[in-house]
């Protein structure tokens, strides 16, 4: 089983939090490959907001803006009709970029888009006005 995520001394003096992507070791993954590490406080470059936008209905994919090499790390909020959030934002990454975490919806990531839909057995309809909005960050 891969350390997905490690916070500690690596070496040299450097201590460093880093988070790796599915099927890598956090402690032995290649730091400067986005496709092994998602996200290294080491990394001289910080993440940047590659696309972002909402989702107004279930089960419709929208597009990234861009191609990303893998599933990126998505921040994902829910947001009623009034504009009050439901949800504070929460981190969609593993999985096959597959989240539900006891909500009725499940946001499946890909390399290009990302779809929300029910998750299994709650089959609750997205409200008139309710959106979803997503931030991915490459």
């Amino acid at each position: 089983m891969a350390r997905r995520m490690v916070l500690g001394h690596f070496g040299g003096g450097l201590v460093d939090f880093r988070i790796s992507r599915s099927g890598f070791d956090a402690m032995t993954a290649n730091v400067a490959d986005r496709t092994q590490i998602s996200f290294a406080l080491s990394r001289d470059v910080m993440g940047r907001v590659a696309s972002a936008g909402s989702i107004n209905a279930l089960d419709s994919a929208v597009s990234f803006s861009e191609v990303f090499p893998a599933e990126p790390p998505v921040l994902f909020g829910t947001v009623r009709n009034s504009g009050a959030y439901i949800d504070e934002y929460r981190r969609i990454q593993g999985n096959g970029g597959r989240y539900q975490d006891g909500t009725p919806y499940c946001a499946v990531v890909t390399t290009t888009a990302i779809r929300v839909t029910n998750a299994a057995p709650f089959g609750i309809a997205l409200s008139s006005g309710d959106k979803f909005v997503y931030m991915a960050v490459a």
